[in-house]
């Protein structure tokens, strides 16, 4: 994971769920959980984030997706520091998605997130990825400004 960051962390993806409402701009909320491989303690971290993007579908859905939901993740990674002494915090999510939608599968849809805690300076940041199930169909990019805190 090269963001520029110095430092690796004790904490590693483990997994995450989340709620997106789209009409033009986009509004996401969910929880992230990060493992701390030293004493194998769970790291929650709730947000809220709201961001705009571009892409092709209609301007209205919603997309859903829990803990049961295929995900992964890379290592966290930070510039100072990372506990959760850290939080709240700003930050930003940065993300592509797209989905078939208008099935009757579990999962119809998936994207990939890079989430930056902090914002200026960014100090932590970690990717991930997963399925879930939207309404409908359709591709996308975004970025978003998140509030990000500790559950």
């Amino acid at each position: 994971m090269a963001f520029g960051f110095k430092y690796g962390t004790n904490y590693d993806y483990e997994t995450s769920e989340d709620e997106s409402l789209s009409f033009i701009g986009t509004i996401s909320w969910g929880t992230i959980i990060l493992n701390d491989r030293r004493d194998d303690s769970k790291l929650k971290i709730n947000y809220r984030c709201a961001s705009i993007g571009n892409g092709k579908g209609l301007p209205v859905n919603m997309s859903h997706s829990d803990f049961s939901n295929w995900s992964g993740g890379d290592a966290v990674v930070a510039n100072r520091h990372f506990y959760d002494g850290v939080f709240p915090c700003q930050g930003y999510m940065i993300g592509a998605g797209g989905g078939i939608g208008l099935t009757d599968s579990a999962e119809n849809s998936a994207s990939v997130t890079l989430v930056l805690f902090g914002m200026a300076p960014v100090f932590a940041g970690v990717r991930m990825w997963g399925a879930s199930v939207a309404a409908l169909p359709g591709v996308g990019l975004s970025a978003g400004v998140a509030r990000f805190w500790v559950a």
